[in-house]
Order: C-alpha cells, then sequence, then structure tokens
C-alpha cells in the first residue's frame, strides 16, 4: 500500500486543497488480455491500472480535485501553447 499526500494553492482561483490519495496493489500477476476481460460492477467508482502484471486499485477523483485538474489546465494551457 502506498499513499500520496498533496497540496494546491491557486491565488487566482482560491483553491486551496490537502488530500490523501490511497492504492493497493493485488500481488496475483495478470496479463493485460485478463485485465481487458475483468468484469467491473456498473456503481464500480474506482479506476484500476496494470503495473507490471498486478492491477492497483485507486480512489476515483473527487469533484473538487476535478475543479482543480480544470483550473490549471485554463492557466497553464495558454502557456503551453504559446511555448510549442
Amino acid at each position: 500500500m502506498f499513499a500520496y499526500e498533496y497540496q494546491f494553492v491557486i491565488v487566482d482561483c482560491i483553491i486551496k486543497t490537502k488530500k490523501i490519495m490511497a492504492a493497493t496493489a493485488v500481488s496475483k500477476r495478470i496479463t493485460y488480455q485478463e485485465f481487458q476481460q475483468m468484469e467491473i460492477q456498473e456503481d464500480d467508482q474506482h479506476i484500476y491500472e496494470l503495473l507490471n502484471g498486478e492491477i492497483v486499485k485507486y480512489s476515483a477523483p473527487e469533484s473538487k480535485h476535478q475543479i482543480i485538474s480544470a483550473n490549471l489546465h485554463l492557466l497553464i494551457g495558454p502557456y503551453v501553447k504559446q511555448k510549442n
């Protein structure tokens, strides 16, 4: 099990957050084909990744996270376009 702690502070948008995201890895190794065939319940809100043959289950981002991501995109996007 591992966890990430992060904090965003955007002065212009007045957004502040601090959250811990946790993920757990399953020890059984599977192939990409097996991963694609996994059956996940419709109401499951988790995100699954296959890393080195192991399934990693993450909590889905909350609304606050999505708002922060959108604001970062709006702030950084024009700068990146200008530099390309």
